[in-house]
């Protein structure tokens, strides 16, 4: 007897999905030298609990872009977001600094993209950045808002990426 094969068809929702989701993995950023997301636990952010990534930096001739992304969702309260980020270079002297990140226009509309009440904006804070010596850096970040917890906010992620 000989044995069935079975076929999976996929619907016309299914096909779109799929198909997205393998545009997304090439479009993924070739330039990209590091990139992870923190999850922020129950998306409730407290100024003391402040966020790390480490990253190693091999090749000092390049410039760098430092993107920030920001997952939240359509709940939160503020057209942008404080945040305070500490670079520990590899000798270990730090340098802070306050950056305003974007989140909606005037009118409240979302930068970013995302499906549903989820919103990812990438905001680049520093392009062409030179990194002064090999090995490895990491950025503290807090939130520097005026009130805690920060709430809806999920994820903070980081991206390093070569300068094109």
């Amino acid at each position: 007897m000989a044995k069935k094969e079975k076929v999976i068809v996929l619907k016309g929702f299914q096909k779109i999905i799929l198909s997205l989701f393998i545009l997304s993995m090439l479009a993924c950023n070739q330039n990209a030298v590091y990139e992870f997301y923190n999850p922020i636990p129950d998306a409730m952010w407290y100024y003391e609990k402040p966020l790390s990534f480490d990253f190693e930096i091999e090749d000092t001739e390049a410039n760098y872009d430092i993107i920030l992304m920001v997952r939240h969702t359509t709940e939160y309260p503020n057209m942008n977001f404080w945040v305070d980020i500490e670079t520990v270079f590899p000798d270990g002297n730090s340098k802070k600094q306050k950056v305003d990140l974007p989140l909606a226009d005037q009118e409240g509309k979302w930068f970013g993209h995302g499906l549903g009440k989820i919103k990812t904006n990438e905001i680049v804070i520093q392009q062409g950045a030179k990194m002064p010596s090999t090995g490895k850096y990491v950025f503290k970040i807090h939130q520097d808002m005026r009130y805690e917890p920060v709430t809806e906010i999920s994820d903070l992620g980081l991206r390093i990426e070569k300068s094109e």
